[in-house]
Parts: C-alpha cells; structure tokens; sequence
C-alpha cells in the first residue's frame, strides 16, 4: 500500500476546474482572474465554488417567483453564472489547506515519499 500526497492545483489547474465546473456560465467570467483569487485552494474547495457560484442564481429566481402572484406563460430561462456569482462563492468559501498543514505533508513526502514508478 502506498500513500501519495497531492499537492494543490496550480492556477492553470484551477482555471480549468472552473471552466468545467461551472454550469452556465455567462461569457464575460475571466477564469484566469478567478483561479488567481483562490490560490491554496483545493481542487475539493474549488468545487464547494462551483456548486456555490451555481446556485446563487437559481436561489435569486426561486426568490423572484415567490414574489409573483402568478407566473407568465413565458417558459423560464436557466440562469447564467455571473462573475458577480463566483467571487461571492469564493468569499463565502474559505480553503481548507491551512499551510501548516501542507508543510507537514511536505516533509512528510521528503521523508517516506517514493517517486513514481
């Protein structure tokens, strides 16, 4: 049995979780400007954002339609994912790696760590 530490998604990493993750996003999102804001992120946390960023707009029109007294005959739109959506996400959504913790793992590594075969 083996033990391989992973280590956190590099910003490129997270750019690309979140341009897969999100669903319906609006075009004007800068993946590269969002990965940059989550640096010791987890690829687990990333995904926490995503499902966060996702629902925002879903709750906002569960909220909208709540207030109507009847609905329109006009069928509904899925809401689109803002920029606005993610970094509330990622306010709301703190990492989960505390740095001591990964310098625990890394010396960890070093020590009993092997090197792929």
């Amino acid at each position: 049995e083996k033990r391989i530490h992973v280590g956190l998604p590099s910003a490129k990493a997270r750019a690309h979780m979140f341009d897969n993750c999100i669903s319906n996003p609006a075009d004007d999102i800068d993946y590269d400007d969002i990965a940059r804001r989550t640096e010791g992120y987890s690829g687990a946390d990333v995904d926490i954002i995503c499902r966060e960023a996702t629902m925002r707009p879903i709750r906002l029109l569960i909220e909208q339609l709540e207030k109507e007294k009847h609905l329109d005959a006009k069928p509904l739109q899925k809401p689109r994912v803002s920029t606005e959506d993610v970094l509330a996400s990622i306010k709301s959504t703190q990492s989960s790696c505390g740095m001591v913790d990964l310098k625990k793992y890394d010396v960890w590594e070093k020590k009993f760590g092997s090197t792929m075969s």
